[in-house]
């Protein structure tokens, strides 16, 4: 079977997208009897047979429209490569709406849905100044390519019940495929705290990311901690850096890291907490959970899928610094109950694996390739 996935983010892999692009040409070692290609506008210079570049052409005064204009250039690349290089039998786009014209001409294309930012915008959000007004435009878009789509793949239960509520799509065209993390095979001692206790925090939208929040029950916590903020563009850490002296706060800011980068920060913490607003899933929980740290999140979107409801870390309600504060106070005095959930989470997060996302993946394809 021969796949072409097509996505706008590769190159620079600070979003899930652009590590589930990455990691899936993987199934190329591990299953060689079938064949996964990437079509790409996120590639400076690829020496990789696998990977193929799309020149986009957009001229500055569309760029407003630089999403919409994107469907077609997809799409006709895509076809190109099919005529003359690469003959898939299946087109997998990371973005669904980018996938709407392909979904249109080509029968066997399957579209994701990796956030529910568009299927929640809405007229009065607009109006409201809540929402930008491409939304609104992105979720109609979004919405027929969910007609047209021979499957919706989501990333989390949570989504699939979203997405079926908004866009009325039917049962069995949306399926489940939960992201995959590389399994460590370093991790960090879970028994001891350090002195100060080390929380991290990974977000680049660092407001839907609850990292207010954080400070806010970070004031009122009576041990000593040290605060790592990882993601936030570098103009806004100014701004974040006069809070935290405000607030007195204890923290280090850094606007971006490599995943290598975080991986290492992961072993030197002791609490991962990222108490966001929404969150789809929830990747980087995982891959904090199999590295040992104690998580501490909020029952948001498909996070609890991933802490089960609370067994493998803690989970409060979003935009509630206090029970926050409670949660972080409870996972450092309480040694016996964090060392328990730390230790389900790292059990649970094997689930989470490479392998099991590629046998997932090729199950899905091979409905729609040999259906």
């Amino acid at each position: 079977m021969k796949i072409l996935l097509c996505t706008n983010a590769f190159e620079n892999i600070t979003n899930g997208p652009a590590k589930f692009a990455n990691l899936i040409l993987k199934i190329n070692e591990v299953y060689p009897e079938h064949e996964v290609h990437v079509l790409t506008e996120d590639v400076s210079n690829s020496s990789n047979h696998l990977v193929h570049p799309l020149k986009l052409s957009i001229p500055f005064f569309l760029k407003p429209l630089g999403q919409i204009i994107r469907m077609f250039q997809y799409h006709h690349e895509a076809m190109r490569l099919r005529k003359v290089e690469f003959q898939f039998d299946l087109l997998v786009y990371n973005n669904a709406f980018v996938g709407l014209w392909s979904a249109a001409f080509f029968s066997k294309t399957l579209g994701m849905v990796n956030d529910y930012s568009n299927a929640h915008a809405t007229l009065y959000n607009v109006f409201a100044r809540k929402s930008p007004f491409k939304r609104f435009v992105f979720k109609q878009l979004e919405h027929l390519s969910t007609l047209f789509l021979k499957k919706v793949i989501t990333n989390s239960d949570f989504m699939t019940r979203e997405l079926n509520a908004i866009y009325s799509i039917p049962l069995l065209k949306t399926v489940r495929l939960y992201k995959a993390i590389e399994v460590p095979t370093q991790k960090k001692s879970i028994k001891t705290l350090t002195r100060p206790v080390k929380i991290l925090f990974v977000k680049t939208d660092y407001q839907t990311g609850g990292l207010l929040d954080l400070f806010k029950g970070l004031t009122a916590v009576a041990f000593e901690y040290h605060l790592t903020v990882v993601g936030p563009r570098r103009n806004c850490i100014i701004e974040l850096q006069k809070i935290a002296t405000s607030l007195s706060l204890n923290c280090t800011f850094y606007s971006q890291k490599t995943p290598l980068e975080v991986h290492s920060l992961m072993l030197e913490s002791d609490i991962f907490c990222v108490p966001s607003h929404k969150e789809a899933l929830g990747v980087a929980n995982i891959e904090a959970m199999s590295r040992g740290l104690a998580v501490v999140s909020t029952s948001v979107g498909g996070i609890p899928e991933v802490l089960e409801g609370g067994d493998n870390g803690w989970l409060v309600a979003p935009s509630d610094p206090v029970a926050l504060r409670d949660a972080l106070t409870e996972c450092v005095t309480n040694d016996e109950l964090r060392i328990e959930k730390i230790k389900r989470a790292m059990a649970f997060s094997t689930q989470f694996s490479k392998e099991k996302m590629f046998n997932r993946f090729i199950e899905i394809a091979s409905t729609v390739v040999n259906g």
